[in-house]
């Protein structure tokens, strides 16, 4: 590290230039590093099928995200890794039900998890789970049991004896930042006689709840990307500057007047929604795509609603529609239209994955390809926000790419500088 740090110098180097650099790769450093996670996140996620099946674990449970402090408990199943292991078999009803727990042992237990989290204060945080009764008996109707998240308090749950997995969800925002906060679940099930019978719990993910993609916070807890950040201008075939996208197909426009306030003078966008600054024609010289420019993490199972504002470009007499179509991860197409010279209106989709899908885009992509290929439809105002949980992967704030950008450049040019004063 320290000689490819110093290579970036000639022996010539003055003291200057290596304040100068330093100085830049502080700059990148600070602007770099996060205070907070800006995006949604998978805080935890275990389906016991790794711990070994067995009775009355009183301390860690080895395989799992989790260890008992309380009481004991018993992982329930048949598999572990792979292996046959015959343990009973834990009930119907989950995607993939190999291995579960019994909250209650030989007696009622209590669970936490080994990793502690640092919660955000208004950041909402959801448990989603699976639950099911033990052993048919009415006599232990229904098996009751508590969550708690850092200092949220219990909340009670309960299932009936014999039932099948069931979905459950729990949440929490805490009103001030929680440090070293841990996830918490307790049978409150005991009947004498029956100590050893207990609620069974399986396929747990804890997630945050924050916006998945955008830079600025829209109402209701979304986020938007508003294009008022890019420069105006045509023919686009590369990353916008200044947004969370880039162009992956043929070319856009950037339309509007606006730049951070000072005038750009491109052309303007239609009328419609509150601020209708700049936004993006994806039709430049030829039809256009545009994608995030960062992959997202969408959670099976999680609803993510996509919302955008649609507005038709001018009246050119050889477009009866403007046509576009977009989708989220492995969503397939969706399509919309819009007339010319139409105002924007507000678009939305959903998308529910079957799996969970690690790297996915979300693509708006133009179908306007009859007519004159430089009129398409525009786009504004783009959100993404997951309805059921939050997940997502952060996308890269378009302040801090440009700063690095800003900063490698200082850095080729005090190299360029120290190369030239050598050869002279």
């Amino acid at each position: 590290m320290a000689e490819a740090f110093f290579g970036l110098f000639g022996p010539s180097a003055s003291r200057s230039q290596i304040r100068r650099v330093v100085a830049v790769f502080s700059l990148i450093l600070a602007v770099c590093t996060p205070v907070a996670p800006a995006a949604a996140a998978l805080l935890l996620s275990d389906n016991f099928d790794s711990a070994t099946p067995g009775g009355s674990y009183d301390s860690n449970i080895m395989g799992s995200a989790f260890s008992v402090f309380a009481g004991n408990v018993d992982v329930i199943g048949q598999i572990t890794n792979g292996a046959a292991n015959g343990y009973f078999s834990c009930p119907a009803g989950g995607p993939v039900e190999n291995n579960c727990l019994d909250l209650n042992g030989t007696l009622p237990g209590a669970v936490k998890s080994t990793a502690r989290f640092n919660l955000i204060a208004g950041r909402s945080y959801m448990l989603n789970f699976s639950a099911a009764g033990s052993m048919v008996d009415t006599a232990r109707d229904p098996y009751r049991f508590t969550v708690a998240l850092g200092n949220s308090g219990a909340t009670g749950y309960t299932v009936a004896a014999g039932s099948s997995f069931a979905a459950q969800r729990f949440t929490y925002t805490p009103t001030i930042n929680e440090d070293d906060a841990a996830l918490v679940l307790a049978s409150t099930t005991d009947i004498a006689g029956a100590r050893q019978y207990g609620a069974l719990i399986d396929n747990l993910r804890l997630t945050d709840n924050a916006p998945v993609f955008g830079q600025s916070r829209a109402p209701g807890g979304g986020t938007v990307e508003s294009f008022n950040s890019a420069q105006p201008g045509s023919n686009i075939s590369s990353l916008i500057a200044g947004t969370g996208f880039a162009v992956v197909a043929g070319n856009v426009d950037v339309m509007g007047t606006i730049v951070n306030g000072a005038a750009a003078g491109f052309f303007t966008c239609p009328v419609g929604l509150p601020t209708e600054n700049n936004c993006i024609d994806l039709n430049g010289n030829q039809p256009g795509a545009i994608a995030t420019a960062a992959p997202m993490l969408l959670l099976a199972g999680t609803t993510y609603e996509v919302s955008f504002a649609l507005a038709g470009n001018i009246d050119d007499g050889t477009h009866a529609a403007y046509a576009m179509h977009a989708q989220l991860g492995n969503s397939g197409a969706i399509s919309f239209s819009t007339l010319p010279g139409s105002s924007f209106t507000t678009e939305t989709f959903t998308y529910t994955p079957i799996t969970d899908e690690v790297a996915a885009f979300l693509q708006f992509t133009s179908d306007s390809t009859a007519g004159n290929p430089i009129f398409g439809a525009f786009i504004d105002n783009i959100s993404v926000v997951a309805l059921s949980n939050g997940a997502a992967v952060a996308v890269p704030e378009p302040g801090s790419m440009m700063m690095v950008l800003i900063g490698l450049s200082g850095l080729g040019g005090i190299r360029h500088g120290a190369t030239r004063r050598r050869q002279s």
